[in-house]
Parts: C-alpha cells; structure tokens; sequence
C-alpha cells in the first residue's frame, strides 16, 4: 500500500511539473522559424507554403529585393487565420448544420478520389497494351463509310446511319460491339440508354477527311477506362450486403 502511495504521488509530481512547464513555457516554435503570428498563435514558413501549395506561384524577388508572392502569401494566410478564429469564437465549427456540410462534402472527396485512383489504375493498365489499342483503332477507322443499323432501348425500328455521322458516345460503344449485342450508354447524370449493335454494311465511301487517329485512340481509352471503372462499381454492390425495406 505505501508502494502504490509513493507511486501515485511520484505521478502527480510529474504530471504537475509538466504542465506547469508548458504553461510557462508557452509556443516552443523558435523565433527564427516564425513567419507569421495571428492573435498569438505562431505559423513557421513550412506550415504557410504547405497550406497554399499550389494556391500561389514559387516566390521570386523581385529587383528591389520584394518578395511580391511571398508578401501575398502572407497576408492572405493572416486574412484567412483571422477570419477562421472568429468563426469558431462563433461557434459555427460547432454548429450541427455546418458539421453535416462537412461530413457530406468528405464523404463525396473520398468517393471521387476513389474514383479517380481506379480509373487511373485502369487507364495505365490499359495503355501498357498497345497492340491492343491499335488493333481496336484500326477497326473504328475501318468502320467509317460503312453502314451501321443499331436500335437504341427507346426506339421501336432500327436506325441505319453512316458510322460518320453517328455521335461519338455512341461510336465508341458500337466498335466495341459484335452483331447482336447490347450494351448501355451513359449519356448525362444518371441517364443511361442501351444500343444494340444489329448489322454492319459493306464499305461504301471513304471519309472525306482522314480521322485524328490520336483522338481516336483517346476517346477509345477513355471508354475502355468508364467501362471497366462501371464494371467494378457494379461487382462491388454486387458483393456489398444491402438491405432494402419491403416496400422498396
């Protein structure tokens, strides 16, 4: 027992000693490194630059000697600490409407960088083949003066156009489709049509301009890219356990 008190007591003069400590003690930041102080709160060059990264251009001086956007830099940054700490003198950091915003805002950042992190893992996986995507731009080339009869999910009869003259949205999905299958488009939004590829004519004209080939091949990568990056979306909620109330 007199162990255990000795033990406590030691604690509570560490403990002690350490606050009073950094109270006396203060910021630590050292004078030389502080660049910048807002109602007392100290800011290191490093912490400024880290904060604008990309927000201003490098600092340059200028003949005289002035550092123009560093001086920018710097007072932007005090501007935005000033106005940040009456906010939360305010109080609307703590605000539930305000802390809903932020939780929406994160939560629809990290679904985008997601996305983006997937869709640039498929677009490199892509690119690596090149035999492959210049086989795929030789048969999109090939197909202009042809013929083409496909019927999208809200038509009642086939449509019969150029390949020339058909959009681009639906172009790319059409030199991706074999006679007789169905895939669907992605037009703006949630929006989604189907186009079923029915026949493909005999060459009957050549284009009158020769096609960029390199925007060909761009637009055929970005389409490969959506539709392995949909393929995955849907085998995730295919595998993610979801339950719907019975009158959904």
């Amino acid at each position: 027992m007199k162990q255990l008190l000795i033990i406590v007591v030691i604690f509570l003069a560490v403990t002690a000693g350490t606050s009073l400590y950094l109270l006396l003690s203060g910021d630590q930041t050292a004078p030389e490194n502080i660049a910048l102080t807002v109602n007392g709160n100290h800011f290191t060059l490093d912490e400024i630059d880290s904060y604008f990264s990309g927000r201003f251009p490098t600092d340059s001086a200028t003949s005289d000697g002035h550092h123009g956007d560093r001086d920018l830099m710097l007072t932007a940054f005090a501007e935005e600490r000033v106005l940040i700490q009456e906010a939360q003198r305010l109080k609307i950091d703590q605000d539930p409407d305000f802390r809903d915003k932020i939780q929406r805002y994160y939560e629809y950042s990290l679904i985008s960088a997601l996305r983006n992190r997937q869709e640039q893992h498929y677009r490199n996986e892509i690119a690596v083949d090149s035999a492959t995507i210049e086989q795929r731009i030789d048969h999109f080339l090939d197909l202009y003066g042809r013929p083409i009869t496909f019927r999208l999910s809200n038509d009642t009869e086939p449509t019969t156009l150029p390949f020339d003259q058909i959009p681009n949205m639906y172009k790319t999905v059409i030199a991706d489709l074999k006679t007789g299958q169905t895939r669907p488009v992605i037009l703006t939004g949630n929006a989604v049509n189907e186009i079923t590829l029915v026949d493909i004519g005999k060459k009957v004209s050549e284009p009158a301009a020769s096609p960029d080939r390199d925007k060909i091949k761009q637009m055929l990568l970005d389409y490969q890219t959506g539709a392995r990056l949909n393929t995955w979306i849907e085998n995730l909620i295919d595998n993610a356990s979801i339950t719907y109330p019975k009158e959904h």
